[in-house]
């Protein structure tokens, strides 16, 4: 086992005790991924590293496996996420996007875009920190992103039903955007 490793293993040892857990197995792959995730909100590059050693996979295999699920993360959370789902039922009721990603400058906010957020019978569908919304239209959308610097209005209070998301949105209304 060479340096990089075994310090990786020292700084991810709960995480490197937990995947000793799981078979040593491809078929695996999604479980480990779950796995590091849950506790911080998001896969580290360390967590990805030791994920790829276990199973004995390629980095590229974990990546692209760990991309197609529309709620991982490669960062931190920040306090307030809004995604925007671009999948093809989306698309179909609303403009799509430019795919900027949005970011207020004490990075307190972020808006991006989702791949699909697999809701496509309320589209369009917006999500706010784990929260689907669907059928939202564009104003409502304006009208979230708006509340969000105050806080999270209500579902029925914009016209709009819990569940789904996607929609153009009107950035310029978050201050210190980037």
């Amino acid at each position: 086992m060479d340096m990089k490793m075994e310090g990786i293993r020292r700084k991810e040892q709960p995480f490197a005790h937990m995947l000793k857990s799981l078979p040593r197995r491809p078929m695996q792959l999604l479980p480990a991924l779950l796995l590091r995730q849950a506790p911080i909100g998001h896969l580290t590059e360390d967590g990805l590293d030791l994920i790829v050693a276990h199973l004995c996979i390629s980095r590229s295999e974990v990546g692209r496996a760990y991309e197609a699920f529309s709620g991982n993360r490669r960062r931190p959370p920040n306090k307030t996420l809004m995604r925007v789902c671009t999948g093809p039922s989306c698309r179909a009721y609303s403009e799509r996007g430019d795919g900027a990603e949005v970011t207020t400058a004490d990075e307190e906010i972020v808006i991006e875009e989702a791949a699909c957020c697999y809701l496509c019978g309320m589209a369009p569908v917006i999500e706010i920190n784990g929260t689907y919304l669907g059928r939202v239209s564009e104003e409502a959308a304006n009208e979230y992103v708006h509340n969000l610097l105050i806080r999270l209005p209500r579902a029925d209070e914009i016209g709009c039903c819990a569940l789904g998301n996607h929609i153009p949105i009107d950035h310029s209304c978050l201050p210190g955007t980037t």
